[in-house]
């Protein structure tokens, strides 16, 4: 990717890919309720099911933390389904925290 404001970090094992995770770093332009600040939004994360639970998840997210760090962001964000409670305990065990609810209606 030759765009300097996103970036997919591969986590490798005995030469397959076993996880990734695409980041994105955006502009926040502030406004009434917040000043400017540049964030990083995960935009997709996925690991295989065998190589869950071992660390390689912890390991892509340190990496896009890293890379966060070095390009001055002041956050770093995801979405995730309600219903992936799985994923939620691991967000939160590493320290995510809710920042921002997004609600959805149906018409």
């Amino acid at each position: 990717m030759r765009d300097p404001d996103q970036r997919l970090f591969g986590a490798v094992n005995d030469g397959r890919v076993i996880g990734f995770v695409h980041a994105q770093i955006f502009q926040n332009p502030g406004g009434r309720a917040h000043k400017p600040f540049r964030f990083v939004s995960i935009e997709l994360i996925a690991v295989t099911a065998a190589h869950q639970r071992r660390g390689v998840g912890r390991a892509l997210i340190d990496a896009v933390k890293d890379w966060a760090r070095s390009r001055k962001a002041r956050i770093v964000h995801l979405g995730v389904y309600e219903f992936n409670q799985a994923a939620i305990a691991f967000y939160e065990k590493i320290g995510f925290k809710v920042g921002i609810r997004y609600m959805e209606l149906t018409p």
